[in-house]
């Protein structure tokens, strides 16, 4: 189906379409990347929500679908890296021998 004039203005018949036809896919293809059935929603959502953001005008439909995919995946690789980033800092926290003096846990218990 073509609704790029539509979904150029910003029509939200258009958009809906535009979300029936490619949610499933992109849904897919995010999940070859991110294995993680909520995570792979978010990051869908959040990828058309920051194109109906854009005010990027599309050419032809190739070009919609190319930028839909590009930006999906450019959104997967950046919770991979956050994710990562994540566990290793918390393995790191882990690792870490932590002691906190006695004198600072009573402090952090007191009433003022």
């Amino acid at each position: 189906m073509n609704y790029l004039k539509g979904f150029n203005n910003k029509e939200q018949a258009s958009w809906k379409l535009f979300y029936k036809d490619y949610y499933v896919s992109i849904c897919a293809y995010v999940n070859k990347f991110v294995r993680e059935p909520e995570v792979v929603e978010d990051i869908v959502q959040e990828t058309f929500i920051r194109i109906w953001k854009s005010s990027h005008q599309f050419p032809n439909m190739q070009e919609l679908t190319w930028y839909l995919y590009k930006a999906a995946y450019m959104n997967s690789m950046d919770y991979l890296r956050a994710e990562k980033l994540h566990q290793k800092l918390l393995k790191n926290f882990e690792q870490e021998d932590f002691e906190m003096p006695e004198e600072h846990f009573t402090m952090t218990c007191k009433k003022n």
